[in-house]
């Protein structure tokens, strides 16, 4: 059995509580290698919400986590592509459903309020997985 490494970034604040950084870690990986079995980068944007963000505008949305991944050629290309991975509540962690996004961007794209989408020198930590 292989051990594969992905790295977990933190674009929000880590949870200082080790169950709910758990917890949002397992969300995360769930909804990653549901959109790209081959993940080595999970950058974590959000905590479990009920809204989305579309060309400037929030609108209501089902209880999601949202997450940036990257495989090996998109850490080389330093490009990413989102997902969300659906709950059944705010307070679960066990990802339903996901929605990747249709489209790769660079890593250094801006959103509309200049913030980097994948910015460099976040906290990170890698986590080992077999199989």
């Amino acid at each position: 059995m292989a051990t594969r490494i992905v790295r977990y970034v933190w674009k929000i604040p880590k949870p200082s509580d080790q169950e709910t950084a758990q917890a949002l870690m397992s969300a995360a990986y769930q909804t990653a290698v549901s959109a790209d079995p081959n993940v080595r980068e999970v950058l974590i944007r959000s905590r479990i919400h009920g809204s989305t963000k579309t060309q400037g505008q929030y609108r209501r949305d089902a209880p999601h986590i949202t997450i940036s991944t990257k495989d090996e050629a998109q850490r080389q290309q330093r490009t990413h592509q989102a997902s969300h991975g659906y709950t059944q509540s705010l307070q679960s962690v066990v990802v339903t459903r996901v929605q990747p996004s249709s489209y790769v961007r660079p890593d250094s794209d801006k959103d509309k309020s200049g913030k980097t989408y994948w910015p460099l020198g976040l906290p990170s930590e890698d986590v080992a997985y077999n199989g």
